[in-house]
């Protein structure tokens, strides 16, 4: 057997997807804690709309989808905010959201929206909402909670159900079997009552299969969807022989639902008839027994002492019509809004059963098949006159317009940096909020916690970064989304790596996002040490340069202590230049030898060395010269023929004092040349050498014998 779910979409909602008008230009976002929002622009068309319902079918898996976000919906996150032409935020409305049948969040989050035009909205309006969501990926929102005037009570055979304009009451199982409304008070008076619990409800439904009468087994059946604006109560029962509810024709099956509405003086009725048999049947209802209000002419049974005093409709599709009055106290009307798989539904008053109801003409109805039929009630307990219902019915065949919006995702970013990698102790580091991604002007304030080099957050310290202007922050332009502010290291501050994470926050104080970094901080200076003149005898006055820069060296550092020695305790003849560069003067050893001078610098717990060498020398030194070959024998001279040699010379120094200027020069015979004669060394430190090598070239024709090659060093 199948069964089928009654589905129907609210008919006096137009939905269509296009941009939303352009008077509400880039609108504010109301919450940055939600990531994702629909625009829904509702216009009220050709009547004004009190309370008015907008009903309208949803599916978040597609419009997660559309943000190429594959999260699972989250189905507390929904809210509706009503927003001003200008895309100001105005507040926050009630809402409710109602799962469709097979509703799943993760893969088919679909099911129906529901917020009201709250107040009167006059004709030819427009207003602005947006329906904000999130995925559970984003964290899990709490459910909201609205108060609501919209109640209901159940028994297990009775319901009653009060949205302080009327209260309604249906039983389950009254006279002949019945189930419906059989009471109705609005403003304290009774618009109609059955008071005999052996009397059949004021409303039922009732079929035929041609001259028998059927009705739906609803004994104590009932169950509730409930929410702040809508409820739904829903029966379901098996077609039944008329009062005898247990002796089912197994051809038919009812789904009916009663919907009601918070504020409102309408509601409406849902019928899902569905051939559950093999055969195809036909159906009809009896004089309007679809959704019937009966025995309207009854003194005990309608408005007290009422007889028809007024009585107007139409029995026209579409939105076939009829309302019923005493003549301006009390009412009751009756819509045919909507029906699904056929056109044989239509409104009717029927005089013998002193009813009005919906009719449905004999209809032949295939296995399986279903025909669905909505329709909407109009009460009033007050003022009730014809144009009231009349223009009631026009005011559903022409509903509200509402324009959906293609899904917007809040898109915010910001990037952390610093200007530098690495600081030393008593610098300041800049620190920037950089916020790349803006798109709807939420960001308000920033701030940076920096972790202070520790794993431990009880010492974390946090500073505001600013967008003004303002040099002293380090911000070089105002307004251009790039926030920034000093932090002071001090000398007591944590060497290593630091991490600090930026914060961005809308006007609310809610979080957008967040973003971190690194730099270091290290306890190093750069220290150079130049001696200006590192040769010369004991006892002379040697002269030194000392630069001291931070560890990037780009920032040079006065005021530094300095530690200088080369080993025969601290120099203090320094003179501070007080722009990094310090000057030493001291002088040499009257021992000879190397010296290294090492200069120490440290200021705010930062220290750096830097070393250079000097040397103390006699005022004479010796230089040894050897030479090699000592002898060369070139023994294969021809008439035609010269020969080569290489003749080396190493001159080292033996003395203790540096040969400045050291040269070594060759007096060669007539019968030998070379390239050149003359070799300079240079300088030849104490116990340094220099060789040098000359090719030789003993000429052709040369008469054998010996001959003397003389060196000068």
């Amino acid at each position: 057997m199948k069964s089928r779910t009654l589905v129907l979409a609210a008919v006096f909602v137009l939905l269509s997807l296009s941009q939303l008008s352009q008077t509400i230009g880039t609108p504010t976002w109301w919450d940055t804690s939600w990531k994702y929002r629909v625009g829904v622009e509702v216009n009220t068309t050709d009547y004004s709309r009190f309370n008015w319902p907008i009903e309208v079918d949803m599916n978040f898996t597609k419009l997660l989808a559309q943000k190429s976000s594959s999260g699972t919906f989250d189905i507390n996150s929904t809210r509706v905010v009503e927003h001003n032409s200008t895309g100001g935020v105005m507040y926050e409305i009630t809402s409710q959201f109602d799962t469709l049948a097979g509703y799943d969040a993760a893969s088919n989050a679909v099911g129906t929206m529901i917020f009201l035009l709250n107040g009167t909205t006059a004709q030819d309006t427009k207003r602005y909402f947006y329906i904000y969501f999130d995925s559970e990926e984003n964290g899990v929102k709490s459910p909201a909670f609205y108060p609501s005037i919209l109640n209901y009570s159940w028994d297990g055979e009775e319901f009653h159900v009060n949205n302080t304009h009327f209260q309604w009451k249906a039983d389950t199982m009254r006279g002949d079997n019945t189930s419906g409304f059989y009471e109705l008070k609005g403003s304290g008076n009774t618009v109609f009552k059955t008071d005999n619990s052996g009397d059949k409800t004021k409303e039922y439904t009732e079929f035929q299969n041609g001259t028998t009468t059927l009705m739906f087994d609803f004994r104590n059946n009932a169950t509730f969807t409930a929410g702040p604006l809508r409820l739904i109560v829903e029966q379901k029962g098996g077609e039944a022989y008329w009062n005898d509810p247990g002796n089912k024709t197994n051809e038919g099956f009812m789904v009916k639902k009663y919907i009601f509405y918070e504020n409102s003086s309408w509601m409406r009725v849902d019928t899902n008839f569905t051939n559950v048999g093999a055969e195809d049947i036909n159906r009809s209802s009896t004089h309007g027994g679809v959704v019937s209000f009966n025995e309207l002419n009854s003194s005990l049974e309608f408005l007290g002492a009422f007889y028809f005093g007024s009585l107007w409709g139409n029995s026209s599709n579409p939105l076939s019509w009829y309302g019923a009055s005493n003549s301006g106290s009390y009412g009751v009307g009756i819509v045919n809004e909507n029906q699904t798989n056929t056109q044989n539904f239509y409104s009717i008053y029927n005089s013998t059963k002193h009813r009005i109801g919906i009719s449905l003409n004999e209809t032949t109805i295939s296995s399986g098949q279903s025909l669905l039929q909505r329709t909407t009630l109009k009460f009033n307990a007050t003022d009730y006159w014809e144009t009231t219902i009349h223009e009631f019915r026009d005011s559903l065949e022409v509903p509200p317009k509402i324009t959906l919006l293609s899904t917007d995702e809040l898109s915010f970013g910001i990037d952390a940096s610093a200007n530098y990698s690495i600081y030393n102790r008593g610098e300041a580091a800049l620190i920037f909020g950089n916020v790349t991604s803006d798109e709807y002007g939420q960001s308000s304030a920033v701030n940076a916690t920096l972790d202070m080099g520790t794993p431990a957050t009880g010492d974390d310290q946090t500073i505001i970064l600013y967008d003004d202007g303002d040099s002293a922050r380090g911000d070089a332009v105002a307004g251009d989304k790039i926030f920034s502010n000093y932090f002071n290291i001090t000398a007591s501050n944590q060497t290593g790596t630091w991490n600090f994470t930026v914060y961005a926050y809308d006007a609310a104080d809610a979080l957008l996002d967040t973003s971190s970094a690194i730099f270091n901080i290290t306890n190093e200076y750069t220290v150079t040490t130049v001696v200006g003149n590192p040769l010369g005898i004991s006892g002379r006055l040697i002269n030194a340069t000392i630069n001291v820069a931070n560890t990037r060296n780009d920032t040079y550092i006065p005021g530094a202590m300095l530690n200088c020695t080369y080993g025969a305790g601290q120099l203090t003849n320094i003179t501070d230049y007080g722009n990094g560069t310090y000057r030493l003067n001291f002088t040499s050893p009257s021992t000879t030898g190397a010296y290294t001078l090492n200069c120490t610098a440290s200021k705010l717990n930062n220290t750096g060395w830097g070393t250079d060498i000097f040397y103390t020398e006699d005022a004479t030194t010796d230089l040894n010269a050897t030479f090699s070959p000592l002898y060369a024998n070139v023994s294969n001279i021809t008439w035609y023929l010269s020969e080569n040699f290489t003749f080396t010379i190493n001159s080292t120094n033996t003395g203790n004092a540096s040969a400045r200027y050291t040269n070594i020069t060759l007096s060669l015979p007539s019968i030998a040349s070379s390239g050149t004669t003359f070799e300079s060394c240079g300088l030849v430190g104490i116990g340094a050498f220099c060789i040098k090598s000359f090719n030789i070239t003993v000429a052709n024709q040369t008469t054998p014998g010996i001959y003397q090659i003389n060196i000068t060093t």
